[in-house]
């Protein structure tokens, strides 16, 4: 138990201190439209696996668009284990200026794609369809 404190906490920290944020916080009710490949965890740096979501209502926080695309920091590697496309999930996101490893995925973000804000997951879970 102790170990998943720990862990979580330095998550925090890790994520705080290397992406620039807004502190915007952003949480909605989604369907699981695409996933990235799994993303192998790296003790030495954050990784990040996307999620593409179609959104169904946001619950705090302000967004128009009915699509948005996530990162979720990897540290255990069993995050998204039990999620899968087609799920329905409610998602908490905090908005970022910059992160410090970006992850393109094919027909998720493209490489080329310029971004001004990145959505960094900060927590997730399953739900019934609304």
């Amino acid at each position: 138990m102790k170990v998943i404190i720990i862990l979580s906490i330095l998550l925090f920290i890790s994520v705080s201190s290397l992406c620039q944020s807004r502190g915007d916080e952003i949480t909605f009710t989604a369907r699981v439209d695409r996933m990235a490949p799994r993303t192998p965890k790296n003790g030495d740096i954050i990784a990040y696996r996307l999620v593409r979501y179609k959104i169904f209502q946001v619950k705090r926080g302000f967004y128009e668009n009915k699509m948005i695309v996530v990162d979720h920091p990897i540290v255990s590697g069993k995050e998204l284990e039990s999620i899968s496309v087609g799920d329905w999930v409610e998602v908490t996101v905090r908005q970022a200026d910059s992160i410090d490893v970006r992850i393109n995925s094919r027909g998720i973000r493209a490489p080329e794609q310029h971004l001004n804000t990145f959505f960094i997951a900060r927590k997730m879970h399953k739900i019934q369809k609304p």
